[in-house]
């Protein structure tokens, strides 16, 4: 199905600059796959979750929606994320979800593993039923540093192929 850009609200300690994508399962973008080839019927909004300005000792949730599409109830089945950084709470595993029905789930970035030297974390969950399976991409990023000037800025002359030294 068609991708669109989403926000998502946040609960707890999270901050307003989380990222979502929402896809539906048995499309190749966003990283989707399911393993039959065919639809799976599941509909994970978003699919996608990007934590920003991450800090040592402080924690973010974000919610996770899934929704069978299909007629037919499924049988749900997650692996977790890997790392240390990422759980998940509110998911209870080989979860029935009748047709048409949603469920929700909590992914929890924990800040406490952090350490200042890390930028970039990733992972992911796999959702599972019977027709296929649904990849969440989860990111985690550390403050950029950004640098605002006004006016205009003054070099002076500078040789070529010259090298500051401390």
């Amino acid at each position: 199905g068609p991708c669109h850009r989403e926000s998502t609200h946040a609960l707890g300690r999270m901050r307003p600059a989380l990222t979502g994508v929402s896809s539906t399962a048995g499309s190749r973008r966003d990283g989707l796959r399911d393993g039959a080839g065919t639809m799976a019927g599941l509909l994970v909004t978003p699919s996608f979750l990007e934590f920003k300005d991450v800090e040592p000792g402080l924690s973010q949730t974000a919610s996770v929606t899934v929704r069978n599409t299909d007629l037919r109830a499924r049988t749900l089945r997650m692996r977790v994320p890997k790392t240390k950084f990422f759980s998940v709470t509110g998911w209870q595993n080989a979860k029935a979800l009748a047709g048409g029905l949603e469920t929700t789930f909590q992914v929890v970035f924990e800040g406490s593993h952090l350490t200042e030297s890390r930028e970039l974390i990733q992972d992911r969950i796999m959702l599972q039923s019977e027709a296929g399976e649904v990849e969440v991409q989860l990111k985690a990023l550390a403050p950029a540093v950004g640098v605002d000037v006004h006016g205009d800025l003054n070099f002076g002359i500078v040789p070529v192929d010259s090298k500051a030294t401390k």
